[in-house]
This record gives C-alpha cells, sequence and structure tokens, in this order.
C-alpha cells in the first residue's frame, strides 16, 4: 500500500544534512497518508541542488494539513525536533515549510544550504529558491 518514488540528483548524493532529519517526516507520512487510506498512498522524496543550497521536498497524497481529526493528530514532537535542530545546524539560513498537495496530500519543504565532506565538490552560484508546489 505504499508507494514511494526518489527523485534524487546525482549532484547532491553527497550532501551532508542533520542525521535522521528525514525519518520524521516519512513516518508521519506513513501515519497520516499511507495507514488511514484503504488503497494506501504514494510518497515522493525529491532532492536536488539549487545553486548553493540543497532542496528536499517530501510529498504524499494524504489528507492534507487540515483534513486530519483533532483526536488523530500527534503531538507535533517530531516536527518541533525538525524546526529546532535545523535552527541549531543553520541559523536563520534555512526553511522548513509545510503545505497543502492539491487535490490532496501534503508537501513539506527543506531548504539548506548545500554542505558536503567533500572538498572537490564546488558550490555554485545561488540561484532563486523554490515555492511549494504538487510533487506527486
Amino acid at each position: 500500500r505504499l508507494r514511494t518514488r526518489f527523485d534524487i540528483a546525482p549532484d547532491v548524493m553527497e550532501a551532508r544534512l542533520p542525521s535522521l532529519l528525514l525519518q520524521p517526516i516519512i513516518e508521519n507520512a506513513i501515519k497520516y497518508a499511507v495507514t488511514p487510506a484503504e488503497d494506501g498512498a504514494d510518497i515522493l522524496v525529491d532532492a536536488r541542488r539549487m545553486g548553493d543550497r540543497l532542496v528536499i521536498t517530501i510529498a504524499d497524497t494524504g489528507p492534507g494539513l487540515g483534513a486530519v481529526p483533532a483526536e488523530a493528530s500527534g503531538t507535533n514532537v517530531g516536527l518541533g525536533n525538525i524546526r529546532e535542530r535545523l535552527a541549531q545546524s543553520y541559523g536563520a539560513d534555512h526553511r522548513f515549510e509545510l503545505a497543502d498537495n492539491e487535490p490532496h496530500g501534503l508537501i513539506v519543504l527543506i531548504d539548506i544550504p548545500f554542505q558536503t565532506d567533500n572538498p572537490a565538490q564546488p558550490v555554485a552560484p545561488a540561484v532563486a529558491t523554490p515555492v511549494l508546489a504538487p510533487q506527486v
């Protein structure tokens, strides 16, 4: 019932990001998009470099932000931890956003400085950071 697609650009395969950053996002997608749907759901993970930035989007075809009943919603501990870890790692130099994926689902956007442990990997000049757009 879980259908995944990974669209990872080759030039970001060595990108560095905080450990286990994506785990709670994927867990939430499974919990709120896949588990309650009889047909399951799609989850797309997209990662690409935009100039000197690493932009990661995780999109699902679940109910979206407003469709989860209050009694079924979680504690937001996972999302709070992600926000805190990004702030500790990058200060104000990051974006972490959630938005509805039209016609249904959720998109999570993470935009952080592109970093790698490979000194041969040059950093390209900055380009505009994308806005959230449907991914699935």
